[in-house]
Parts: structure tokens; sequence; C-alpha cells
């Protein structure tokens, strides 16, 4: 019986390994990265924290918590040198650490700002300047009965087209706070534009084509996994998927027999657009060798699955 177990699941790698990629639908974007970012925190109103790899928002807990822990996140970008069409555009951060509390608002509140001239290494809290107009708010993890941290590479995508589209008629600076404004809030760390590896912070510009919006600006309706890139790769690669709603889903890495060596994600994760990163590292930490890998998305009840190829 094992034996038979061990063949039926090799004979399903094996018929991933002879599926036609060609037919793959591709995503393209134009990607633009910080010029400044930051975060400040009422802690130390008159610390600089523009040379940390981490970019933070953070609110108070409940009401009578001290509120000097609040934290508020900034980014501006510089569309100067930008000549292409903008038709749809959405702010990509990846969070490394996301902790949910019970009942909270676990959240980001999206500010346009109007004052461009902040540079990161000089803002503080005591110098920041207004955040400017509310734009939305938008959840990172559904709400759960008890604290949860999320840890990992997640990519979140904020669609800031209306304001982008604004900025770039005038000064083409367009600049973004992010904050919790609620008293029973969220901690959400993100990379800054100083981070070395991972999903690193950027401003996503889609165009048309042939008269269609591309894909990846349309709100997910459908569980998708998407080809990773690159693809081969060394030392790490992307892999895209999209959540109608929110859900568990674990994402694994397995090598060609069939046995797990890393599992990247596993737990609940709000619906949208995501992307976790590969450092094509099993799950002690070392270095897996050259060849052919298989990742696996379960998500809910269904399952997607992709070919990687690692190149030394």
């Amino acid at each position: 019986m094992k034996n038979l177990i061990r063949a039926s699941r090799l004979l399903w790698f094996v018929s991933l390994l002879l599926v036609d990629l060609t037919s793959a639908k591709s995503q393209s974007a134009d990607s633009l990265r910080p010029a400044e970012d930051t975060y400040s925190l009422l802690t130390t109103p008159t610390t600089v924290m523009g040379a940390d790899v981490l970019l933070r928002i953070r609110s108070p807990l409940v009401t009578n918590t001290d509120q000097t822990i609040w934290r508020n996140m900034y980014l501006k970008f510089d569309l100067s040198n930008y000549t292409g069409a903008i038709d749809s555009v959405k702010l990509r951060l990846g969070a490394v650490q996301i902790v949910s509390y019970p009942g909270g608002k676990n959240r980001a509140d999206i500010y346009g700002m109007d004052d461009d001239s902040w540079t990161g290494a000089v803002l503080t809290w005591n110098n920041a300047p207004s955040k400017g107009k509310y734009l939305f708010s938008q959840d990172l993890v559904p709400r759960t009965s008890a604290q949860q941290t999320t840890y990992g590479d997640t990519a979140y995508f904020f669609n800031i087209t209306s304001f982008v589209k604004s900025e770039y008629a005038g000064d083409k600076k367009v600049s973004i706070c992010l904050t919790n404004d609620s008293l029973l809030g969220t901690d959400a760390r993100f990379r800054s534009m100083r981070a070395t590896s991972g999903i690193l912070p950027a401003l996503m510009i889609y165009r048309k084509t042939t008269g269609v919006e591309q894909e990846a600006i349309i709100a997910p309706t459908r569980f998708e996994m998407k080809q990773n890139y690159p693809n081969p790769f060394n030392p790490e690669t992307r892999i895209s998927y999209s959540l109608p709603n929110s859900g568990y889903v674990k994402v694994s890495v397995y090598d060609i027999l069939g046995s797990e060596i890393r599992t990247i994600r596993d737990g609940i994760e709000s619906a949208g657009l995501k992307e976790v990163v590969w450092d094509a590292r099993s799950n002690n930490g070392s270095q897996v060798s050259s060849g052919m890998y298989i990742c696996k998305i379960h998500y809910q009840r269904a399952i997607s699955a992709i070919k990687m190829i690692l190149m030394r």
C-alpha cells in the first residue's frame, strides 16, 4: 500500500512536469521604487527612523493604553521621468509581520499627502507634514477571536489610482501616509526600500493592452496561481496568487519525488492579490540544490501547483 501511495504521488508530480506552460497568462507593470520612505513614532517624537529596514504602523490596543506607541509610515514616489500611460496604479508593500487583535480593526488607513517636501533623513513625529486627504481603509488580516501574529513575506496591494493620476497631472510627486486611526488597531511591519531581499515597496503602474485592462489590476473573483518569476531563478523567486475570499492558505515547495521541503505560508489570509518569495532554502534554513521543484498552494478545498527551476 505504501509503495502504491508513493507511486501515485510521483505520477502526480510527473504529470505536472508535462504541463504546457505556453498558454499561461502573462502580466506586466511598470514598477517604480520609492524615492523616500520612513515611519515616525510618538514614543520618541524627535527620533529619525529613515535608516530602518522596516516600515511600521501601529495604534493603541484599548482607549486607556499609553497612546505613545502610535506609528505612521510614509512613502514618496517621483514620477518626473515616467512617460508611459497610466491606467491603474497600486501601491505594493511586503509585510513581514502583522499582529491582529481580538475584535480589532486590523487595517491600514491610506492618506494622500499634499506636502512632498519631506525626506526620510529628517522626518520625525514632531516635524512630519499633515497626513493629507483620507483616501480609503483596507483590511490587512481577517478579524480573529484571539490575538494572532502572521509572519512571512506577503504582498499587499492598495489601489491609489485616482490620487496618483491627480498628482501626475501636477508636480508628479506622490506622497502616501499609512496609519491606523483606530484606538483598537493593529501592529504591521513592512519592508522598506533599504531591505536587500523579499518583497520591496513599489508603485505598480498598469496599462491597457489592445483596449483591455490587464488582468493584474482586476479584483480577484476566483482562486488562481501564477507562474513564478523569474523562472529559472537564482537565488530567489516570487510566486503570485489571487484569493477571492479570506480563508486558509498553505504554500509549500516539494522536490521532484514529492517530499515537502519548505512551507512558505500556513494560515488565514485575507482576499486579494498575494505574493510570496522562496529563497531556495529548506525548512531548516539550508540551501537546496539545483533542479526542478514544485510549488503547491492549498486554498480552502482547492489545490494549484506550478513547476520551478533552480539554477545555481
